[in-house]
């Protein structure tokens, strides 16, 4: 309600320009106070400029809006997982020194649009559009003969006999999955995505199929050996010189 002044000397034409970090969980706009375009798992780097309480910006090609409240010059912190195998360098565009492998949880500060972490006790650096939010799922062949845990390194809940086909996400060196329906716990190292072989004799007469769930075409007798690769739940074997399916829960060690 006032008449105020400031010095026309620290006016300028154009608004002003800046480089900053929008903060991770931070709400990008359309306009001021305007629609939610989306929320950024991670923080982000940007160029815009300041009208008001809110920075301009460019986002998927659009002009965008963030409270400049929820931004920062300094490197912000930065959590994700690997989407896939990452090559780590020395420094940005610099030397590779390493790999990581997918699903492995990575934790540092974001530069530019590097993060910045440690890895083997030296500095490393990924490109941040490699990481996601959550844990990486998979579905992956355990190989016969493998230990299953109730945790990474747990007791052994049991050592299966034949391969097993399951789905879960990657924590670090190991596949976290439902058995039994309870949390359970294989190495990495442990499993394919390859069909794996597979040995087993019948439980019982068993339908023999042509393709999984296909029309039934014949039997095997109880105590029969089954040999061939485990393909889903199914075992592809041979049978009368064709490609024959059975169900893999029907054989015996």
């Amino acid at each position: 309600g006032k008449t105020c002044y400031v010095y026309s000397s620290m006016l300028q034409a154009d608004p002003i320009k800046v480089t900053r970090y929008i903060y991770a969980n931070s709400i990008i706009r359309s306009a001021p106070n305007g629609s939610m375009i989306t929320k950024l798992w991670r923080p982000l780097l940007i160029n815009g400029t300041l009208e008001g309480a809110w920075t301009k910006f460019t986002y998927d090609g659009n002009p965008a809006y963030v409270a400049t409240s929820l931004t920062t010059t300094t490197n912000p912190p930065i959590t994700g997982y690997a989407k896939s195998a990452i090559n780590v360098r020395n420094a940005p565009g610099g030397s590779v020194i390493g790999t990581i492998p997918i699903g492995r949880q990575i934790k540092g500060v974001l530069v530019g649009n590097m993060v910045r972490f440690t890895y083997n006790n030296r500095t490393g650096y990924i490109s941040a559009s490699l990481l996601q939010e959550t844990p990486v799922q998979v579905t992956r062949y355990i190989i016969a003969n493998s230990i299953i845990r109730s945790a990474p390194n747990g007791s052994i809940i049991i050592r299966t006999w034949r391969p097993l086909l399951v789905s879960g996400t990657i924590e670090g060196a190991w596949l976290k999955f439902t058995y039994n329906s309870k949390t359970a716990y294989v190495a990495m190292s442990l499993t394919t995505t390859g069909n794996p072989a597979m040995t087993g004799y019948a439980k019982q007469t068993l339908y023999v199929r042509y393709t999984p769930n296909g029309s039934v075409v014949g039997t095997i007798p109880a105590g029969y050996k089954v040999s061939g690769v485990l393909v889903g739940n199914m075992v592809r074997f041979t049978y009368n010189g064709r490609t024959s399916y059975v169900y893999a829960s029907l054989l015996r060690k």
